[in-house]
């Protein structure tokens, strides 16, 4: 992303499970963005223009840092991009059962048995600082650009929390990579295949950076 942007790009090192079980890498991506928002002086950067971003457990932290940064008045997000992200722990929907199946790096066994190792209880896999699919209250976010692998083994997971985020009238967009699965992003030298996904998301932020969204 910062190859095809020249932008500063930061890589929050969340503490990770199961050492540090949830919610403590949501509270490190939170601190982190918090803090960086607050000293643009020492980053030299643009406060009105930060965008979050993540993938999969970080697209995860991304969707719920900008959903708690709602309240908070010392900082906002500009637009958060999610791609392929975990936004229900709970697993209970459906709808692409059949095209999550073709991942075969992503599993839904795989995905619950990284659920097991997050060191929390099942009771609460519907709690909205995990899942934010589970949130009552999703007015007033950022843009949001959903980025998701036709092939995604937990594609239900991006669908659905769009749909929930359009239906609560939020400026929202999804964009589908065509034959992708979960991991393509990070095996692009074995599986090269379709556009670049972090080219699709140095693409939104363009846009996004010079207010053309649609």
């Amino acid at each position: 992303i910062a190859k095809y942007l020249g932008i500063k790009v930061v890589l929050v090192n969340y503490r990770l499970a199961p050492e540090y079980p949830l919610p403590i890498a949501i509270y490190d991506g939170y601190d982190a963005t918090k803090y960086i928002a607050t000293h643009a002086e020492q980053f030299q950067i643009d406060t009105s223009k930060i965008f979050i971003i993540g993938l999969s457990s970080g697209a995860n932290c991304a969707a719920v840092v900008a959903n708690l940064a709602r309240s908070d008045h010392q900082f906002s997000i500009h637009h958060q991009i999610l791609l392929n992200g975990v936004f229900d722990f709970s697993q209970s929907s459906h709808g692409y059962d059949e095209y999550e199946a073709e991942d075969k790096l992503c599993s839904r066994e795989v995905h619950t048995f990284i659920i097991n190792q997050y060191g929390f209880n099942p009771a609460d896999y519907k709690n909205p600082l995990f899942s934010p699919f589970f949130e009552t209250d999703l007015k007033n976010l950022p843009p949001t650009t959903f980025i998701v692998a036709e092939y995604d083994g937990i594609r239900n997971d991006s669908e659905s929390y769009y749909k929930k985020i359009k239906e609560a009238q939020n400026k929202v967009e999804k964009i589908l990579l065509s034959g992708q699965t979960h991991n393509t992003i990070i095996l692009r030298e074995s599986m090269s295949d379709g556009e670049d996904p972090a080219k699709v998301i140095a693409d939104v932020v363009m846009r996004e950076t010079h207010n053309e969204y649609l």
